[in-house]
C-alpha cells in the first residue's frame, strides 16, 4: 500500500504542469465561460423552438476549446446539452451574443438511418456502417460531435448535408462492387459544394468480417477487399464547385494459387497492372540471416514483375502454405521471403506473416523493372 502511494504521488508531482496548463483557466477566463454558457443556453432553447417547435430543457453547458499540445483555449461557441420528451441531444450554439444560429443532434439517429437506406439502396447487403466527423464547415473546435444545421424532413438528406464536412465508412461481406457504374442515390447526396465521403469495404467471406468488425473495423482497402472493395465519392471544397465521384478501385483477383490486388500512388498517371509467373523457388538458405535462421520451403515461388511503381496486396491461402499452424494474429513460424536483383547484387529479405481470415497477407512495394520472387518458408527456430 505504501509503495502504490509513493507511486501515485510520483504521478500527480509528474502530471500537476500538464493538468495545470489543460485544465485551469484565469478567473477572468471562467468568469467569461460562465457568461458564454448562460447566453448560449438562451441562444440554444430559442434555436430549438424555431427550428423544431417544441421547448426542450438545458441540462449542461460547456465552452467549445481549441486543443492544443499543452494547453486548450476556451472558445465562444458553446455544446449545450438538452432533452426533450426522454431525448439527449446537443446543440453547437455561441454565446457571445444573442443568436438563433445553430447546429444540433436531434435527428442524427435519423439522419443516420436516411444515409443507411440511400446506401442500402444502390447497394443492398449493408451490414456495419460508421459515420464520422459530421460538423459545421466553420467550426473551430476539436469535437467530432455530429451536428446539423437544418432540419430533416424525410425528403431534403442532401440539403441537411450541405454545409458539412460528412464521411461514412460501409462494410458488406461476400458483395462484388466491380459491375456498378453508377451509384445514382450516393450521388444525389453529391449534388452539394461541400465534401461527402464514402468509403466501401467487403470482406471475403462472414469468416473475414466477423473478425475485421471485432477489431474496431480498422479496415483498409486493400486489407480486407472482395472485387473493387473502396469507392471514394468524392471530396472536395466547397470553392472547387460541385462534387464528382471518383472511383478509387482495388480489384482481387486470382493468379495461381492466390488472389492479390494492387493499389497505386494518387499521383501516378501510368498504372500497368503486374505479371506473375511461377518459377524455380529460391534456395532457404540463401534467406539465412535476413528473417530467418534455418528454414525450408512450404510453398510454390512465384515472380512478380511491374512496369511501373506499386504496391500488390498478397492473399495466400494459409492451407497451401506447409507446416503452416494459425496462433493468432502473427504466425512467428512461417515467413513470406522475397528476393531481387539491386544493382546487381542478389537482395533477401524475410517477414513475419499477418493474417486475414484464412489467408496470410502481405503488402509488397514494388519498382519498375525489377522483378521479384515470393515464396514461403518454415522457419522452426
Amino acid at each position: 500500500m505504501q509503495m502504490k502511494q509513493k507511486i501515485s504521488a510520483v504521478f500527480m508531482v509528474l502530471c500537476a504542469p500538464y493538468l495545470l496548463l489543460t485544465a485551469c483557466d484565469t478567473k477572468e477566463q471562467k468568469e467569461q465561460n460562465a457568461k458564454w454558457e448562460e447566453q448560449a443556453s438562451f441562444n440554444a432553447q430559442a434555436y430549438i423552438k424555431q427550428k423544431y417547435g417544441f421547448a426542450a430543457e438545458v441540462t449542461d453547458a460547456k465552452v467549445d476549446r481549441r486543443q492544443g499540445w499543452i494547453s486548450s483555449q476556451p472558445l465562444s461557441d458553446v455544446l449545450v446539452e438538452m432533452r426533450h420528451d426522454g431525448r439527449d441531444f446537443t446543440v453547437f450554439i455561441t454565446g457571445e451574443e444573442k443568436s438563433v444560429a445553430g447546429a444540433d443532434t436531434y435527428q442524427a439517429e435519423e439522419i443516420r438511418q436516411a444515409v443507411w437506406d440511400t446506401i442500402n439502396a444502390d447497394i443492398p447487403g449493408l451490414r456495419e456502417m460508421d459515420v464520422y466527423a459530421v460538423r459545421k464547415a466553420e467550426r473551430r473546435g476539436q469535437s467530432d460531435t455530429p451536428l446539423y444545421e437544418k432540419r430533416y424532413d424525410g425528403s431534403n438528406l442532401a440539403e441537411v448535408l450541405q454545409g458539412s464536412v460528412f464521411s461514412v465508412n460501409c462494410y458488406y461481406p461476400e458483395s462484388d462492387f466491380s459491375t456498378r457504374k453508377q451509384f445514382m442515390h450516393l450521388q444525389q447526396l453529391l449534388g452539394m459544394e461541400s465534401g461527402v465521403r464514402a468509403v466501401f469495404y467487403s470482406c471475403r467471406g462472414e469468416t473475414v468480417f466477423a473478425q475485421e468488425t471485432s477489431a474496431l473495423r480498422k479496415w483498409t482497402a486493400s486489407h480486407a477487399v472482395y472485387c473493387t472493395a473502396q469507392r471514394n465519392l468524392a471530396y472536395t471544397k466547397p470553392e472547387t464547385g460541385p462534387c464528382e465521384a471518383e472511383y478509387i478501385a482495388y480489384d482481387l483477383k486470382q493468379y495461381g494459387e492466390f488472389y492479390y490486388s494492387v493499389s497505386y500512388s494518387e499521383r501516378q498517371k501510368e498504372r500497368e497492372a503486374p505479371k506473375f509467373q511461377e518459377v524455380t523457388p529460391v534456395d532457404a538458405a540463401n534467406f539465412d540471416g535476413y528473417g530467418v535462421r534455418d528454414a525450408v520451403l512450404a510453398s510454390k515461388a512465384y515472380e512478380i514483375t511491374a512496369d511501373v511503381p506499386l504496391f500488390v496486396h498478397i492473399y495466400y491461402p494459409c492451407s497451401k502454405i506447409e507446416n503452416f499452424d494459425y496462433d493468432g494474429y502473427m504466425h512467428s513460424k512461417t515467413k513470406i521471403a522475397m528476393s531481387s536483383m539491386r544493382d546487381g547484387e542478389p537482395r533477401y529479405h524475410a517477414d513475419s506473416i499477418e493474417t486475414v481470415g484464412d489467408y496470410a497477407y502481405e503488402k509488397i512495394e514494388m519498382q519498375a523493372d525489377v522483378p521479384l520472387t515470393l515464396e514461403f518458408l518454415y522457419d522452426p527456430e
